[in-house]
């Protein structure tokens, strides 16, 4: 009895992490991630040409992302990006962006609002806390456009 259930406790993480790798190791995997964090967005977001997978690198034709009405849009597109991460760090808490490419991003802002006389200026808070720690090891953008404002 005390084997089956010894058996058993070491049977879950390794169920747990065969789940795991199916999910971030082939492609079809990384789609149904995508589509599954999509209710959690703010906004819409969009791939196109997803080449690769997680764990050894992604090649994405298109991604754009989409936030707002037509007259208060955010929007933000990128094409031909290149992701590595290092999946190992995880474990450590990590989320290490080895490298992030794109080809050429664009941003359309929405209108701003006018400033009341009287509001304080805008400060960001002392710690942003998240669940995982992030670091960006290379950053690589080709060609930025400058953004388009929405009035």
């Amino acid at each position: 009895m005390k084997r089956a259930l010894l058996i058993g406790l070491l049977l879950i993480p390794l169920l747990l992490i065969g789940v795991l790798l199916a999910l971030v190791g082939p492609r079809a995997g990384n789609l149904w991630l995508l589509d599954r964090a999509g209710p959690y967005l703010p906004g819409e977001l969009s791939v196109e040409e997803w080449r690769g997978n997680l764990l050894s690198g992604v090649d994405v034709g298109a991604l754009n992302y989409r936030q707002g009405d037509a007259e208060q849009t955010l929007a933000v597109a990128l094409s031909d990006l290149q992701l590595e991460l290092a999946p190992g760090e995880l474990l450590g808490g990590w989320l290490v962006i080895q490298a992030l490419r794109a080809e050429q991003v664009t941003l359309t802002l929405p209108a701003g609002e006018p400033e009341e006389p009287d509001a304080p200026p805008f400060e960001l808070p002392d710690s942003l806390t998240l669940p995982l720690g992030v670091r960006v090891e290379t950053l690589s953008v080709r060609r930025l456009t400058p953004p388009l404002i929405h009035n």
